[in-house]
């Protein structure tokens, strides 16, 4: 499945700048605190604190939302995978990641063309 991030609610201006944010769902990952935080690979890698971000973390923002099938838009909170050893993990390890924003996200339902 394929999301765009168009908007932020909070956020660095840097990050702003690169929206929208393309991304294809990898796979869902536990994390200590929930069962349903997404790792996703960036279709155009994102410059951020001085590295080049190609991962994130996505957790919807609100408790009864979900990333998935049939969400329309929704918040979703936001953080870089800053250590890419996260990627061969089964469980997310908030070390490994930076939280940096809440934004906005919906399924692209024809990817290619960027609706």
């Amino acid at each position: 499945m394929v999301l765009k991030i168009s908007n932020l609610d909070l956020g660095p201006e840097e990050l702003e700048r690169q929206l929208p944010l393309i991304c294809d769902l990898i796979r869902m990952m536990p994390g200590s605190d929930r069962p349903d935080y997404w790792l996703a690979r960036l279709r155009r890698p994102i410059v951020a604190e001085g590295a080049r971000v190609r991962h994130l973390i996505l957790g919807a923002r609100l408790v009864d939302t979900r990333i998935g099938k049939g969400m329309g838009e929704i918040g979703v909170n936001l953080a870089y995978v800053m250590d890419e050893t996260l990627l061969d993990d089964a469980r997310l390890d908030f070390s490994k990641c930076h939280s940096v924003a809440i934004g906005f996200a919906r399924r692209l339902v024809f990817p290619l063309l960027g609706i």
